[in-house]
């Protein structure tokens, strides 16, 4: 049986902050794209990016409110929002408590949202919130795993509903937890080391394309673009070829990125070896980029 969620008060306001944010990061690409290879170009688009990614952020933040919704079995409550579920096994629900103290909402950054995380208040002092309403306004299912606070919108047929199946029993035994889309399941997320190269990897892609961008105005239309052994110049030409450089950090990045993803389970250390290696190749892009703009 499914319950919809209590309708939340700001979820159509965090639509047109995300719709604000898409605007404004069109605009800044756009006139990032408009302007000539410089320092100017490079913020507008990093800043078009940024915006992006906090428009995706408050956007999936935004559809916690209107899609939530509550699924009563007789082996369990599943809590489903977009791309993941949270499971309660019925056989775990020790107590239900209607309402509790409200101590405030979430923490600012999980808006607009804010009831969609761990809360103080409940009793045992924590609530796994899942709800678009403060606790007064919850029901509190309280199982071995932690008290967890949902909102129905039909609070008393949720009620009837949950203990109609838990006294009927159980089917069959389900595992408590939350279930997650595949490529969030991966191991590689859990793995701080592997997450550290990529990150280290892309960083020292945005530092070339940034190092580049505020010092090609004052570099001359022509420029040397390979030394000899003797450190003697003995490749010149436009200064728009310094940007291979970059670009080759970024495909070396994207590849063995890419590459050590799909060796990762079954050969971590060659996975290492590849992710290593990109972070190699933006150190020795960025000492060749420094001493060509020199």
């Amino acid at each position: 049986m499914t319950f919809e969620s209590l309708p939340h008060r700001r979820a159509f306001l965090g639509i047109a902050v995300a719709l604000a944010l898409l605007l404004a990061a069109v605009g800044a690409l756009r006139w990032g794209l408009a302007l000539s290879f410089g320092g100017g170009a490079f913020l507008l688009i990093l800043a078009a990016m940024s915006l992006l990614a906090l428009c995706g952020y408050v956007l999936y933040r935004t559809l916690l409110c209107l899609t939530m919704a509550y699924w009563v079995e007789r082996d369990g409550v599943t809590v489903a929002w977009p791309f993941a579920r949270r499971v309660i096994p019925m056989g775990h629900i020790q107590q239900i408590v209607l309402g509790a103290q409200d101590r405030g909402p979430g923490p600012w950054w999980t808006w607009p949202s804010r009831y969609v995380t761990h809360i103080d208040g409940g009793p045992r002092g924590r609530v796994i919130s899942l709800a678009t309403r403060p606790l007064p306004e919850q029901i509190l299912l309280v199982t071995a795993e932690g008290v967890f606070g949902l909102s129905p919108a039909d609070p008393e047929g949720f009620v009837e509903a949950l203990q109609d199946r838990y006294y009927l029993g159980p089917t069959r035994p389900v595992e408590p937890g939350v279930r997650l889309p595949r490529v969030a399941r991966w191991s590689v997320w859990r793995d701080r080391l592997a997450v550290g190269l990529l990150s280290l990897g892309l960083l020292g892609v945005v530092l070339l394309f940034g190092w580049l961008s505020f010092v090609y105005a004052g570099l001359p239309e022509q420029v040397p673009l390979h030394f000899n052994a003797q450190g003697v110049a003995d490749r010149v030409g436009a200064r728009s070829g310094l940007l291979a450089l970059p670009i080759i950090a970024l495909l070396s990045w994207g590849v063995n990125g890419l590459w050590g993803g799909l060796v990762y389970a079954r050969q971590r250390a060659a996975a290492y070896l590849l992710w290593g290696g990109a972070v190699v190749v933006q150190i020795l892009a960025g000492i060749a980029l420094i001493n060509l703009t020199r």
